[in-house]
């Protein structure tokens, strides 16, 4: 007989003294991405003063908060710059353009056809790969893709995606964006990676944009380390808006 073997889903730490006792290094990015809050009423128990918005907010722009950067909020400062940062307000349905606009960068206009590619400059692309964040920043200049499942980026765009930049000989510089690409498994990465550097030997910058480093700093580990030294990716832009984002954790992984 077929023993069956249930997965749970992590706990959410509901209160304080149980986020505040939990350590990020205890266990893996992946389980902590499981820990995620994922709206506003599961933080009341764990800071003071949350605004108790609507969720006719999420309709445009969801809520994501690993249990680590919910750490570095204050508890009880409503303008705490982290709070300000991922919490949603009442002002993104009452002020326009508070926040809300779905494409602030006009990209859509610059995206090739059929990719998710776009391309604004002769030979620097930027190269959207995946529509999740590890936590989703209210002011995202991406909100049209980012955590919308219409934003979702499939398979079949990326292996486009990558026939394009192989067939432009003038593109010498990638950025791999999103959402977030390490959001990846390391192996799914490291195809990706592998495709671009074997089909596109003239690009000779390859660059990850990437918050989730800032968000939750295990997610570098040795392993990943090894997969962007093995396909030569020469920078990853990290993002950091506040002082109190550069704790001892991000300086020691980082």
């Amino acid at each position: 007989m077929l023993q069956t073997v249930e997965f749970a889903t992590p706990k959410i730490f509901m209160t304080y003294d149980e986020l505040q006792a939990y350590d990020p290094e205890s266990e893996t990015w992946q389980k902590q991405f499981a820990r995620r809050y994922t709206h506003h009423a599961q933080l009341q128990g764990v800071l003071n003063h949350v605004e108790d918005v609507n969720d006719t907010v999420y309709n445009k722009f969801a809520i994501a908060v690993t249990p680590y950067m919910a750490r570095l909020m204050d508890r009880n400062d409503p303008n705490c710059p982290i709070r300000m940062q991922y919490l949603p307000s009442f002002h993104e349905e009452t002020k326009p353009g508070f926040a809300t606009m779905l494409d602030q960068l006009g990209e859509e206009g610059d995206t090739i056809p059929g990719t998710s590619i776009v391309h604004r400059y002769p030979r620097r692309v930027l190269f959207l790969v995946s529509n999740t964040c590890a936590t989703l920043c209210r002011f995202c200049t991406r909100k049209r893709m980012v955590s919308q499942p219409s934003g979702s980026v499939h398979k079949d765009e990326i292996e486009a995606s990558i026939d394009y930049i192989a067939n432009n000989k003038n593109i010498e510089d990638v950025l791999l964006s999103g959402g977030d690409p390490l959001t990846f498994t390391d192996d799914r990465l490291d195809e990706i990676l592998g495709m671009i550097r074997a089909r596109a030997p003239h690009v000779r910058f390859l660059r990850i944009g990437s918050r989730m480093v800032v968000q939750m700093p295990t997610r570098v580990t040795p392993e990943l380390c090894a997969v962007l030294e093995r396909h030569r990716v020469q920078m990853v832009n990290i993002h950091i808006n506040h002082p109190k984002e550069i704790t001892p954790l991000l300086r020691a992984r980082v």
